[in-house]
């Protein structure tokens, strides 16, 4: 029997290995997330009012997230695909959007972006988050 998706509020998550496979559907509200060193895991849920700090992903999986009023500061994303994703209000500053060992880049089909901004970023579409209402990146 699969584990259901808990609920985690008013958190921080620190270090390397502070987020787990088994957190991937999790939802988080207000919680903080600071050295997270990911590869293959994904983010499949609802994130509201977080923070992302210093964190680097690894063939991440974004797809179908729900993420509003999240910060993510100097952060790296590898060859990660955020399939389907909404972004509200979210802010990125100093992030790097790179490719993978293979060459290959982040996706980003099939997201929505509504009121969200980036400063300083590498690799994000500057059209997906401008301050804008709203935006669906296109394939």
């Amino acid at each position: 029997m699969a584990a259901m998706a808990s609920l985690h509020e008013t958190l921080d998550f620190s270090g390397p290995s502070a987020f787990t496979r088994r957190m991937q559907e999790d939802t988080f509200i207000h919680c903080s997330f600071d050295g997270l060193q990911l590869e293959g895991i994904g983010l499949e849920s609802v994130v509201v009012g977080s923070s992302f700090k210093n964190c680097s992903w690894y063939w991440g999986i974004f797809n179908t997230a729900v993420l509003v009023d999240v910060t993510f500061v100097d952060c790296t994303f590898r060859g990660t695909h955020f399939g389907g994703a909404t972004f509200t209000r979210c802010r990125f500053e100093r992030c790097r959007f790179i490719e993978d060992n293979l060459n290959v880049g982040c996706k980003f089909n099939e997201c929505f972006w509504y009121d969200c901004e980036q400063v300083d970023c590498v690799g994000l579409p500057t059209a997906y988050a401008q301050r804008r209402h709203p935006q669906r990146a296109k394939s």
